[in-house]
């Protein structure tokens, strides 16, 4: 009969075999030495499994973070979690001028980080747009026909051109609030 239990967050199964191995173990170190040849074997099996479980359960080594450049230190204020975005051929086409942002992920961010009661979406935002160097570009960020979040500008443009962003660009765009205007900003890297 197989019983389950809960170790540091993982289910573990234990068979009469391990319960038994475990009792036997308990009692060896707790100083009961009159333990049979078989019953050995079984407390250093179990000393082994153990000692798995306990490598499995350490938590890898975590890289440090990059240090944040300084000119993120000195602007943001309450940011945004990140959103990918892949930038397609409509994204960099010179007529439209506009990066289309992913609907839902913006969506969520605006429900956990709202606008301020003289930001309009629907007429759309002046807002400043920040390269990974800090260079800052001003565009219009909008509900565009009542379906998509953009970034309006011939800005975006020049954006593109400067950091040489094209079909095979895959971008990282945060929201956040600056430091000293509250003001809505976009910090875009990749």
């Amino acid at each position: 009969m197989a019983k389950s239990i809960r170790i540091a967050g993982e289910d573990i199964e234990l068979d009469e075999f391990m319960i038994e191995g475990s009792l036997n173990l308990m009692a060896l170190l707790s100083g009961n030495n009159k333990l049979d040849e078989a019953t050995m074997r079984k407390a250093e099996y179990y000393r082994g499994m153990i000692a798995q479980v306990e490598t499995n359960l350490r938590p890898e080594p975590a890289e440090p973070e990059p240090e944040a450049p300084a000119w993120t230190r000195e602007l943001i204020g309450i940011c945004s979690i990140p959103i990918q975005k892949k930038i397609t051929s409509s994204d960099v086409n010179h007529g439209l001028c506009r990066l289309l942002l992913p609907k839902e992920p913006v969506k969520k961010i605006l429900q956990s980080m709202p606008l301020n009661p003289n930001e309009n979406i629907t007429k759309g935002i002046n807002v400043a747009v920040y390269g990974p160097d800090g260079k800052e570009y001003v565009m219009i960020f909008m509900l565009w026909t009542d379906k998509f979040y953009v970034l309006k500008s011939k800005n975006w443009l020049r954006f593109c051109s400067y950091y040489g962003i094209g079909t095979s660009s895959t971008l990282t765009v945060k929201m956040f609030r600056h430091r000293q205007t509250n003001d809505l900003c976009f910090a875009i890297t990749w």
